[in-house]
Parts: C-alpha cells; structure tokens; sequence
C-alpha cells in the first residue's frame, strides 16, 4: 500500500498490507451485503417490490463502500468523515429491512440477524472514528471484536 506523502504513516499500522480489506469492520460490512443481496434475490417476494430490494442492496453496498473510500484517504479528518458516511449509510438497510419484515417478506429470524449485525458495525464505526481522532489514535483495527 502507498503511504500518503504528506509523512502520515498511520495507514500502514491502521490497516496492514491489504489495506482496508484486512479489517474487521468492512469485512462485517462486506458479509451484510453479501447476505442482503443474497436474500434479495432469493426471495421472490422481492420481485414485485423490486425498488425495495433494490435499495436495500444499494444503501447496503454503500457502507461498504464508504469504509473503503474512508481507508484510501491520505488523512484521517477525511478517513473519519467516511466512517461517519459508513455508520450513517447503515442507518438506511435497518430501516429498509423494518418493510419488508412487516409485510412478511423476511421472518423474524432473517431480520433479527441482519438487524443485529447492522448495530454491531455501528458500534465498530463509532469506535474507529473515535480512535482516529488526533488525541487518542493508537493501532487498533485488527484488535475490534467480532
């Protein structure tokens, strides 16, 4: 991974050799996409909303992608704005799942998970972006729990 040239070396301790693919948070945020879009497209359901399941695939992806963005800036001001971007994308699945759970398109099993693993990653987001903070940076993102 290229260090940034402005002599802020915190991204190769931050995110290993991989860079943001080595983390847990996006890894978590990867496999909630993956189960949405799965879900989405197994459910026949979803075929006469075909908005509904479309949005919840993208807004899902959208996290995903703005922890991305957020580990390939050169500065952590601009890094913690994108995981503020992530957490507040993540906003959007969790409600868009609260639809098609109402209207019985996904039991509450299906929900309950996918619900719990979007609080999970808000959680880890609140955490990376407090610990990108200038006062308190310390190595941290490989060590965030499951």
């Amino acid at each position: 991974m290229k260090l940034p040239n402005n002599g802020n070396r915190h991204w190769a301790t931050v995110y290993g050799k991989k860079g943001f693919e080595d983390t847990i948070v996006w890894q978590k945020a990867k496999e909630l996409t993956v189960s949405i879009c799965k879900i989405t497209a197994e459910n026949k359901a979803f075929e006469k909303e075909f908005g509904l399941g479309d949005q919840i695939r993208r807004s899902s992806v959208s996290t995903a992608g703005n922890i991305a963005e957020g580990g390939e800036r050169d500065t952590r001001k601009e890094s913690i704005r994108f995981f503020y971007s992530a957490k507040g994308s993540l906003a959007e699945p969790r409600i868009q799942l609260e639809i098609p759970y109402s209207i019985q398109y996904i039991t509450s099993g299906v929900f309950e998970t996918l619900d719990s693993n979007c609080q999970t990653s808000g959680k880890n987001f609140s955490f990376i972006s407090h610990r990108l903070s200038p006062l308190s940076f310390r190595p941290f993102m490989h060590s965030i729990v499951r």
